[in-house]
């Protein structure tokens, strides 16, 4: 059977000439969690800076690795643009990494895009992403469909569904997510830890 995809595709395979922009705040924070992934964090990394929104800072937060050639990459990589910030810190696992990231995000943002080290984004990405909840101000985040490449080729196709979402998770990890949104269910979500915790002790 014929494949309908072109799985050979990949964004970010290289680093294209910089869009020309005018040199202001970050408006979206792409945040991507690292452990010991220097197969991919290179391109993943090209696949943002190839971005048509330029408006953007890329947080590379380093969840404790201790590959060495992988920390060499993650260092030659920090150089290939100035929007580009590396963060160490102790393991603690992909959530609490992607909630530090978050943390670390300038004042000016207003939307957070969390990817993986071995994701890739197409170039419109942002660009689609940020006018859809520019012009959709109820939203507080948007996804796209993903493909698979590499070693595991597949297409994910899955229209939003609010319903059939309340049973079963569909959603991609890499989603534009609205800043305050994001903070708003992230303090709820600690205070109930904290208050949990304080149970815990109690007993």
């Amino acid at each position: 059977m014929k494949e309908e995809y072109d799985f050979s595709l990949e964004p970010g395979k290289i680093k294209e000439a910089n869009i020309e922009y005018i040199n202001q705040e970050p408006v979206i924070s792409v945040i991507i969690p690292f452990y010991n992934d220097k197969k991919y964090i290179r391109q993943s990394v090209n696949s943002v800076l190839n971005q048509t929104f330029p408006y953007y800072e890329i947080l590379i937060i380093d969840d404790g690795s201790k590959d060495t050639e992988s920390l060499e990459e993650l260092k030659d990589v920090e150089q290939l643009d100035k929007r580009i910030k590396v963060f160490h810190k102790e393991n603690e696992g992909l959530a609490m990494t992607r909630d530090f990231g978050a943390k670390q995000s300038a004042k000016t943002v207003k939307y957070l895009m969390f990817l993986d080290s071995d994701d890739l984004l197409e170039k419109t990405y942002l660009e689609c992403g940020y006018w859809t909840l520019e012009t959709n101000k109820d939203a507080s985040w948007t996804y796209s469909d993903s493909i698979g490449f590499d070693a595991d080729r597949y297409t994910w196709n899955k229209w939003f569904n609010s319903e059939k979402m309340k049973k079963e998770n569909e959603l991609v990890s890499a989603a534009l997510v609205r800043k305050q949104d994001f903070e708003k269910v992230r303090w709820i979500w600690t205070k109930r830890k904290s208050s949990k915790r304080r149970l815990e002790l109690l007993a």
